[in-house]
């Protein structure tokens, strides 16, 4: 089903999904397809192993972050922008998060 993110854009939602269900789904991609996050300037540069910035930036994009404004994919790389008030080495640090959880 299709919800409204915070942005006013329409999203597809599983039924009864909830920010807590799309903030697990974004890490679980985040552990499978990021390599590394580095801010610059208002944008967050995600690296992926080559062929997989597609899937991380739509996972990112359905997860409807709050502080996220959008997201543009390469082959290896994604831009993610960060919203207004937000510096991208913030959003750098939470996105980076998702990468430990679950590491020992």
């Amino acid at each position: 089903m299709k919800v409204r993110a915070p942005s006013g854009r329409l999203v597809y939602a599983s039924p009864g999904t909830s920010d807590g269900d799309r903030m697990r789904a974004l890490g679980a991609a985040m552990r499978r397809y990021a390599m590394g996050a580095e801010a610059a300037g208002t944008l967050v540069v995600l690296t992926t192993p080559s062929g997989y910035a597609s899937a991380l930036a739509q996972a990112i994009d359905e997860a409807a972050h709050p502080g996220v404004v959008g997201t543009v994919a390469g082959d290896n790389v994604i831009f993610v922008a960060a919203r207004d008030g937000i510096s991208a080495a913030a959003l750098r640090d939470e996105l980076s998060g998702h990468l430990l959880q679950g590491a020992a």
